[in-house]
Protein backbone atom coordinates (compact mmCIF):
# COMPACT_ATOMS: atom_id res chain seq x y z
CA UNK A 1 0.00 0.00 0.00
CA UNK A 2 2.25 2.52 0.82
CA UNK A 3 4.32 1.35 -2.44
CA UNK A 4 1.37 2.80 -4.14
CA UNK A 5 0.83 6.00 -2.53
CA UNK A 6 4.22 6.76 -2.94
CA UNK A 7 3.73 6.19 -6.95
CA UNK A 8 0.88 7.97 -7.10
CA UNK A 9 2.44 11.46 -5.13
CA UNK A 10 5.47 11.41 -6.80
CA UNK A 11 3.54 11.12 -10.63
CA UNK A 12 1.31 13.68 -9.21
CA UNK A 13 4.45 15.84 -8.55
CA UNK A 14 5.98 15.07 -11.91
CA UNK A 15 2.87 15.81 -13.42
CA UNK A 16 2.46 19.25 -11.74
CA UNK A 17 5.93 19.91 -13.26
CA UNK A 18 5.57 18.93 -16.85
CA UNK A 19 2.25 21.06 -16.46
CA UNK A 20 3.66 24.13 -15.77
CA UNK A 21 6.60 23.52 -18.23
CA UNK A 22 4.71 22.25 -21.26
CA UNK A 23 2.12 25.49 -20.94
CA UNK A 24 1.97 26.52 -24.30
CA UNK A 25 3.71 30.22 -24.26
CA UNK A 26 5.75 32.81 -26.48
CA UNK A 27 8.78 30.35 -27.08
CA UNK A 28 11.10 34.07 -25.97
CA UNK A 29 9.67 33.18 -22.73
CA UNK A 30 11.88 32.67 -19.79
CA UNK A 31 12.03 30.36 -16.90
CA UNK A 32 14.13 30.33 -14.42
CA UNK A 33 14.55 27.96 -11.14
CA UNK A 34 16.11 28.44 -7.87
CA UNK A 35 16.58 26.17 -4.23
CA UNK A 36 19.06 24.55 -3.02
CA UNK A 37 20.48 20.69 -2.04
CA UNK A 38 21.82 20.29 1.14
CA UNK A 39 23.56 17.09 3.07
CA UNK A 40 24.42 16.22 6.72
CA UNK A 41 25.45 14.02 8.91
CA UNK A 42 24.43 13.40 12.96
CA UNK A 43 26.43 11.46 14.97
CA UNK A 44 25.26 10.81 18.65
CA UNK A 45 25.40 8.12 21.27
CA UNK A 46 22.04 7.01 23.36
CA UNK A 47 21.33 5.95 26.17
CA UNK A 48 22.43 2.25 25.36
CA UNK A 49 25.69 3.52 24.78
CA UNK A 50 25.22 2.67 21.27
CA UNK A 51 26.68 5.12 18.73
CA UNK A 52 24.41 5.97 15.65
CA UNK A 53 24.96 8.22 12.59
CA UNK A 54 22.18 9.61 10.50
CA UNK A 55 22.95 11.06 7.28
CA UNK A 56 19.95 13.63 6.16
CA UNK A 57 19.75 14.52 2.09
CA UNK A 58 17.23 17.42 1.43
CA UNK A 59 16.26 19.04 -1.79
CA UNK A 60 14.12 22.74 -2.32
CA UNK A 61 13.42 24.34 -5.33
CA UNK A 62 11.31 26.43 -6.78
CA UNK A 63 10.55 26.66 -10.38
CA UNK A 64 9.27 30.29 -12.55
CA UNK A 65 7.58 30.90 -15.72
CA UNK A 66 8.25 34.72 -15.61
CA UNK A 67 5.73 35.28 -18.91
CA UNK A 68 2.78 34.21 -16.17
CA UNK A 69 1.83 34.07 -12.94
CA UNK A 70 2.70 30.54 -13.00
CA UNK A 71 5.47 28.61 -10.37
CA UNK A 72 6.25 25.27 -8.61
CA UNK A 73 7.64 24.52 -5.49
CA UNK A 74 8.97 21.16 -4.04
CA UNK A 75 10.54 20.19 -0.89
CA UNK A 76 11.60 17.03 0.50
CA UNK A 77 14.51 14.90 2.45
CA UNK A 78 15.98 11.29 3.22
CA UNK A 79 17.28 10.32 6.49
CA UNK A 80 18.66 7.23 7.18
CA UNK A 81 20.38 5.57 10.67
CA UNK A 82 23.57 3.04 9.97
CA UNK A 83 22.52 1.03 13.06
CA UNK A 84 19.83 -0.03 10.99
CA UNK A 85 21.14 0.18 7.85
CA UNK A 86 20.58 3.03 5.92
CA UNK A 87 18.41 0.86 3.28
CA UNK A 88 16.23 -0.48 5.97
CA UNK A 89 15.46 2.51 8.15
CA UNK A 90 16.13 5.18 5.68
CA UNK A 91 12.78 7.33 4.86
CA UNK A 92 11.74 9.75 2.58
CA UNK A 93 9.47 13.20 3.11
CA UNK A 94 7.49 15.07 0.88
CA UNK A 95 7.82 18.36 3.18
CA UNK A 96 5.89 20.39 0.28
CA UNK A 97 5.29 20.00 -3.51
CA UNK A 98 2.63 22.24 -5.04
CA UNK A 99 1.79 24.38 -8.22
CA UNK A 100 0.63 28.25 -7.63
CA UNK A 101 -1.44 30.47 -9.56
CA UNK A 102 -0.47 34.35 -8.62
CA UNK A 103 2.68 35.85 -7.19
CA UNK A 104 2.84 38.83 -4.78
CA UNK A 105 0.40 41.38 -4.80
CA UNK A 106 -2.14 39.81 -7.45
CA UNK A 107 -5.81 39.60 -6.44
CA UNK A 108 -6.13 35.75 -7.21
CA UNK A 109 -4.06 33.20 -5.86
CA UNK A 110 -4.72 29.51 -5.85
CA UNK A 111 -2.63 26.44 -5.00
CA UNK A 112 -2.57 22.79 -5.24
CA UNK A 113 -1.09 20.16 -4.11
CA UNK A 114 0.78 19.53 -0.78
CA UNK A 115 1.39 22.95 1.26
CA UNK A 116 1.37 24.37 4.82
CA UNK A 117 -1.39 26.92 5.71
CA UNK A 118 -1.76 29.24 8.40
CA UNK A 119 -5.52 30.36 8.32
CA UNK A 120 -6.57 31.36 11.94
CA UNK A 121 -7.38 28.24 13.69
CA UNK A 122 -6.21 26.19 10.75
CA UNK A 123 -3.14 25.34 11.35
CA UNK A 124 -0.91 22.40 9.31
CA UNK A 125 0.10 20.66 6.32
CA UNK A 126 -2.75 19.97 3.93
CA UNK A 127 -2.75 18.20 0.75
CA UNK A 128 -5.65 20.37 -1.24
CA UNK A 129 -6.54 22.98 -2.58
CA UNK A 130 -6.00 27.06 -1.17
CA UNK A 131 -7.95 30.06 -2.92
CA UNK A 132 -7.21 33.59 -1.75
CA UNK A 133 -9.56 36.32 -2.95
CA UNK A 134 -8.93 39.72 -2.73
CA UNK A 135 -12.11 41.01 -3.08
CA UNK A 136 -10.90 45.10 -2.58
CA UNK A 137 -9.47 47.22 -0.74
CA UNK A 138 -10.15 46.31 2.71
CA UNK A 139 -11.53 42.56 2.18
CA UNK A 140 -10.27 39.29 0.90
CA UNK A 141 -11.20 35.50 1.91
CA UNK A 142 -9.09 32.08 2.09
CA UNK A 143 -10.30 28.67 1.37
CA UNK A 144 -9.10 25.78 1.87
CA UNK A 145 -10.02 22.08 1.64
CA UNK A 146 -8.53 18.65 1.34
CA UNK A 147 -6.86 16.06 3.29
CA UNK A 148 -4.53 16.12 6.21
CA UNK A 149 -1.07 15.21 5.46
CA UNK A 150 0.60 12.23 7.65
CA UNK A 151 2.59 13.42 10.24
CA UNK A 152 5.81 11.38 9.07
CA UNK A 153 5.67 13.71 5.89
CA UNK A 154 6.08 10.80 4.06
CA UNK A 155 5.55 9.86 0.16
CA UNK A 156 1.82 8.69 1.10
CA UNK A 157 -1.33 10.70 1.33
CA UNK A 158 -4.12 10.25 4.17
CA UNK A 159 -7.39 8.49 4.49
CA UNK A 160 -9.90 10.65 2.50
CA UNK A 161 -12.63 9.60 4.77
CA UNK A 162 -11.01 9.82 7.85
CA UNK A 163 -8.34 12.83 7.70
CA UNK A 164 -10.88 15.82 5.70
CA UNK A 165 -9.67 19.44 6.54
CA UNK A 166 -11.67 22.22 5.52
CA UNK A 167 -11.23 25.88 6.45
CA UNK A 168 -11.92 29.48 5.60
CA UNK A 169 -10.22 32.79 6.84
CA UNK A 170 -12.21 36.38 5.98
CA UNK A 171 -9.52 39.65 6.44
CA UNK A 172 -10.77 43.08 7.00
CA UNK A 173 -8.21 45.94 6.60
CA UNK A 174 -10.60 48.54 8.39
CA UNK A 175 -7.86 51.07 8.75
CA UNK A 176 -8.99 53.76 11.21
CA UNK A 177 -11.42 52.48 13.31
CA UNK A 178 -12.60 54.24 17.23
CA UNK A 179 -8.97 54.71 19.02
CA UNK A 180 -6.72 52.49 16.46
CA UNK A 181 -5.04 53.91 13.51
CA UNK A 182 -3.82 50.86 10.74
CA UNK A 183 -6.69 48.64 12.29
CA UNK A 184 -7.40 44.80 11.10
CA UNK A 185 -9.90 42.09 11.63
CA UNK A 186 -9.79 39.07 10.75
CA UNK A 187 -12.46 35.84 10.82
CA UNK A 188 -11.79 32.30 10.31
CA UNK A 189 -13.31 28.14 10.66
CA UNK A 190 -11.81 24.88 10.25
CA UNK A 191 -13.62 21.40 10.44
CA UNK A 192 -10.96 18.51 10.80
CA UNK A 193 -12.84 14.51 10.78
CA UNK A 194 -10.71 12.37 13.14
CA UNK A 195 -10.65 8.75 12.78
CA UNK A 196 -13.35 8.26 15.34
CA UNK A 197 -15.83 9.64 12.67
CA UNK A 198 -16.25 13.39 14.67
CA UNK A 199 -15.61 16.31 13.02
CA UNK A 200 -13.49 19.19 15.18
CA UNK A 201 -15.14 22.32 14.73
CA UNK A 202 -13.36 25.59 15.79
CA UNK A 203 -13.69 29.38 14.83
CA UNK A 204 -11.61 32.27 15.43
CA UNK A 205 -11.37 36.39 15.63
CA UNK A 206 -8.20 38.19 15.98
CA UNK A 207 -7.62 41.76 15.40
CA UNK A 208 -4.48 44.39 15.92
CA UNK A 209 -4.30 48.20 15.76
CA UNK A 210 -2.36 51.06 16.75
CA UNK A 211 -3.43 53.42 19.22
CA UNK A 212 -0.70 55.91 18.21
CA UNK A 213 3.01 56.06 17.26
CA UNK A 214 4.54 53.79 19.88
CA UNK A 215 1.62 51.98 21.09
CA UNK A 216 -0.29 49.06 19.53
CA UNK A 217 -2.36 46.28 20.71
CA UNK A 218 -3.23 43.01 19.51
CA UNK A 219 -6.08 40.34 20.67
CA UNK A 220 -6.58 36.94 19.60
CA UNK A 221 -9.66 34.13 20.76
CA UNK A 222 -10.12 30.77 19.18
CA UNK A 223 -13.08 28.89 20.58
CA UNK A 224 -14.39 25.24 19.90
CA UNK A 225 -18.05 24.85 18.63
CA UNK A 226 -18.53 22.48 21.50
CA UNK A 227 -19.48 22.60 25.33
CA UNK A 228 -16.06 22.97 26.51
CA UNK A 229 -16.27 26.65 24.12
CA UNK A 230 -13.09 28.15 24.68
CA UNK A 231 -9.97 27.42 23.65
CA UNK A 232 -7.25 30.63 23.29
CA UNK A 233 -7.76 34.18 24.44
CA UNK A 234 -4.19 35.77 23.97
CA UNK A 235 -4.60 39.73 24.58
CA UNK A 236 -0.83 41.82 24.35
CA UNK A 237 -0.05 45.33 24.26
CA UNK A 238 3.04 46.63 22.74
CA UNK A 239 5.36 49.72 23.22
CA UNK A 240 8.15 50.79 20.88
CA UNK A 241 10.40 53.78 20.51
CA UNK A 242 14.34 54.14 19.25
CA UNK A 243 14.83 53.81 23.41
CA UNK A 244 12.76 51.33 24.21
CA UNK A 245 10.70 48.56 24.01
CA UNK A 246 8.31 46.90 26.22
CA UNK A 247 5.34 44.54 26.26
CA UNK A 248 2.15 42.72 28.05
CA UNK A 249 0.64 39.94 27.44
CA UNK A 250 -2.42 37.86 29.19
CA UNK A 251 -3.70 34.52 28.35
CA UNK A 252 -6.23 31.70 28.72
CA UNK A 253 -5.11 28.64 27.29
CA UNK A 254 -6.56 24.85 26.96
CA UNK A 255 -4.79 22.37 25.21
CA UNK A 256 -5.57 21.61 21.88
CA UNK A 257 -6.89 18.22 22.65
CA UNK A 258 -10.52 16.45 20.64
CA UNK A 259 -13.58 16.05 23.38
CA UNK A 260 -13.73 12.78 22.72
CA UNK A 261 -9.81 12.55 23.99
CA UNK A 262 -8.70 11.26 27.42
CA UNK A 263 -6.29 14.26 27.62
CA UNK A 264 -9.49 16.44 27.68
CA UNK A 265 -9.93 14.85 31.48
CA UNK A 266 -6.87 16.56 32.78
CA UNK A 267 -7.99 20.26 34.50
CA UNK A 268 -4.89 21.04 34.47
CA UNK A 269 -4.17 21.00 31.08
CA UNK A 270 -5.95 24.63 31.13
CA UNK A 271 -4.26 27.70 32.37
CA UNK A 272 -4.08 31.34 32.72
CA UNK A 273 -0.60 33.44 32.11
CA UNK A 274 1.07 36.84 32.14
CA UNK A 275 3.67 37.93 30.38
CA UNK A 276 6.15 40.99 30.84
CA UNK A 277 9.25 42.16 29.03
CA UNK A 278 11.01 45.68 29.11
CA UNK A 279 14.17 46.84 26.94
CA UNK A 280 16.64 49.79 27.30
CA UNK A 281 18.44 50.22 24.41
CA UNK A 282 21.91 52.23 25.05
CA UNK A 283 22.86 52.39 21.77
CA UNK A 284 20.08 50.72 18.86
CA UNK A 285 21.35 47.66 17.26
CA UNK A 286 24.08 47.07 20.11
CA UNK A 287 23.51 47.55 24.03
CA UNK A 288 20.43 46.99 25.82
CA UNK A 289 19.73 45.86 29.00
CA UNK A 290 16.58 44.31 30.52
CA UNK A 291 13.82 42.03 32.03
CA UNK A 292 11.64 39.49 31.17
CA UNK A 293 9.04 37.50 33.16
CA UNK A 294 5.81 35.38 33.24
CA UNK A 295 3.38 34.26 35.93
CA UNK A 296 1.33 30.84 35.27
CA UNK A 297 -1.81 29.80 37.41
CA UNK A 298 -3.09 26.28 37.19
CA UNK A 299 -3.91 24.10 39.72
CA UNK A 300 -0.81 25.00 40.83
CA UNK A 301 1.15 29.00 40.56
CA UNK A 302 4.59 29.35 38.77
CA UNK A 303 6.59 31.89 38.32
CA UNK A 304 9.64 32.93 35.94
CA UNK A 305 11.71 36.34 36.09
CA UNK A 306 15.17 37.15 34.71
CA UNK A 307 17.09 39.84 33.55
CA UNK A 308 18.92 40.34 30.04
CA UNK A 309 22.05 42.45 29.05
CA UNK A 310 22.29 42.54 25.70
CA UNK A 311 26.21 43.24 23.84
CA UNK A 312 27.12 43.29 19.94
CA UNK A 313 28.04 39.39 20.62
CA UNK A 314 25.00 37.94 22.34
CA UNK A 315 23.07 38.32 25.36
CA UNK A 316 24.08 37.19 29.05
CA UNK A 317 21.04 36.69 31.31
CA UNK A 318 19.75 34.95 34.20
CA UNK A 319 16.75 32.42 34.79
CA UNK A 320 14.44 32.54 38.25
CA UNK A 321 11.39 29.94 38.41
CA UNK A 322 9.69 29.90 42.22
CA UNK A 323 6.10 29.36 42.99
CA UNK A 324 4.00 25.68 43.89
CA UNK A 325 5.64 24.64 40.56
CA UNK A 326 9.81 23.22 40.06
CA UNK A 327 12.37 25.52 41.45
CA UNK A 328 15.37 26.39 39.56
CA UNK A 329 17.94 28.83 38.63
CA UNK A 330 20.91 29.68 36.50
CA UNK A 331 22.66 31.88 34.30
CA UNK A 332 22.85 31.05 30.45
CA UNK A 333 24.66 33.45 27.42
CA UNK A 334 24.11 33.53 23.81
CA UNK A 335 27.00 34.46 21.79
CA UNK A 336 27.13 35.24 17.96
CA UNK A 337 30.74 36.43 16.12
CA UNK A 338 31.13 36.61 12.06
CA UNK A 339 35.17 37.17 12.64
CA UNK A 340 35.98 37.39 8.49
CA UNK A 341 33.21 38.19 6.18
CA UNK A 342 31.98 34.39 4.93
CA UNK A 343 32.34 32.93 8.70
CA UNK A 344 29.44 33.17 11.31
CA UNK A 345 30.13 31.68 15.14
CA UNK A 346 27.45 30.92 17.35
CA UNK A 347 26.97 29.54 20.93
CA UNK A 348 24.40 29.08 23.72
CA UNK A 349 25.19 27.74 27.23
CA UNK A 350 23.48 27.42 30.52
CA UNK A 351 23.52 26.00 33.70
CA UNK A 352 20.40 25.30 36.02
CA UNK A 353 20.21 23.89 39.55
CA UNK A 354 16.42 22.04 39.29
CA UNK A 355 14.68 20.40 42.36
CA UNK A 356 10.94 19.24 42.12
CA UNK A 357 9.57 18.12 45.30
CA UNK A 358 6.49 17.22 43.76
CA UNK A 359 8.25 14.34 41.99
CA UNK A 360 10.81 13.71 44.78
CA UNK A 361 13.82 15.17 42.22
CA UNK A 362 16.73 16.37 45.08
CA UNK A 363 18.38 19.65 44.03
CA UNK A 364 20.63 19.01 40.86
CA UNK A 365 22.54 20.68 38.56
CA UNK A 366 22.07 20.67 34.69
CA UNK A 367 24.40 21.95 31.84
CA UNK A 368 23.73 22.71 28.66
CA UNK A 369 26.19 23.65 25.66
CA UNK A 370 26.11 24.38 21.81
CA UNK A 371 28.37 25.56 19.47
CA UNK A 372 28.74 25.67 15.59
CA UNK A 373 29.56 27.83 12.63
CA UNK A 374 28.76 28.17 8.75
CA UNK A 375 31.28 29.42 6.55
CA UNK A 376 30.18 30.20 2.80
CA UNK A 377 33.98 31.23 1.19
CA UNK A 378 34.08 34.77 -1.10
CA UNK A 379 35.04 32.96 -4.30
CA UNK A 380 31.98 30.23 -3.87
CA UNK A 381 29.26 32.32 -2.54
CA UNK A 382 26.76 29.06 -3.39
CA UNK A 383 28.28 27.17 -1.10
CA UNK A 384 27.73 26.70 2.45
CA UNK A 385 29.70 24.45 5.33
CA UNK A 386 28.00 24.01 8.69
CA UNK A 387 28.86 22.09 11.79
CA UNK A 388 27.38 21.79 14.93
CA UNK A 389 28.50 20.32 18.53
CA UNK A 390 26.05 19.72 21.76
CA UNK A 391 26.92 18.72 25.20
CA UNK A 392 24.25 17.97 27.60
CA UNK A 393 24.70 16.57 31.25
CA UNK A 394 22.62 15.84 34.02
CA UNK A 395 23.60 13.59 37.21
CA UNK A 396 21.64 10.47 35.08
CA UNK A 397 23.25 11.26 31.59
CA UNK A 398 26.90 12.84 32.55
CA UNK A 399 28.33 12.33 28.86
CA UNK A 400 25.37 13.08 26.37
CA UNK A 401 27.38 15.03 23.26
CA UNK A 402 26.37 14.95 19.30
CA UNK A 403 28.13 16.54 16.78
CA UNK A 404 26.37 17.57 13.24
CA UNK A 405 28.00 18.75 10.05
CA UNK A 406 26.68 19.19 6.71
CA UNK A 407 27.28 21.28 3.52
CA UNK A 408 24.80 23.21 1.23
CA UNK A 409 24.94 24.11 -2.37
CA UNK A 410 22.87 27.35 -3.37
CA UNK A 411 21.26 27.42 -7.14
CA UNK A 412 19.69 30.38 -8.98
CA UNK A 413 19.12 29.58 -12.79
CA UNK A 414 17.47 31.22 -15.80
CA UNK A 415 17.32 29.86 -19.28
CA UNK A 416 14.99 30.64 -22.49
CA UNK A 417 11.88 28.12 -23.10
CA UNK A 418 11.69 27.13 -26.75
Amino acid sequence: MLKSHSQRTVGTVLLLLLLLVCLPDNSEASMRVLGSLGFEAYGYEDELEENHLWLFQSTRFSLYDNSKPLSFHFSGSYAGDNQDEFSNSGKGRFLKGYMQYGQLGNATKVKLGRFFTQRGVLLGVVDGIEIQQRINSKLGISLVGGISSPYTREFEFGDTSDDLTFGSELNYYAGSFWMFSNSSLKLSNAVQKRETGEFRNRVGISGFGRINSTLSMFAVAHLRLSDSLLKKVVARLRYHTTDWNAMCEAALITANTADYSWFADFGHLSYKRVRFSVDRYFKQGAWAGGLDGALLLSEKTGVRIGPVVTTPYGQLGYRLYSGDQALSDGPWASVRYKPVPGLELYAYGAIVSYEWEAFDIEAEDIKMFFAGGNYTPAFKDDITFSIDYEIYQTPQFSSDRSLKGGISWKFDSKWMKG
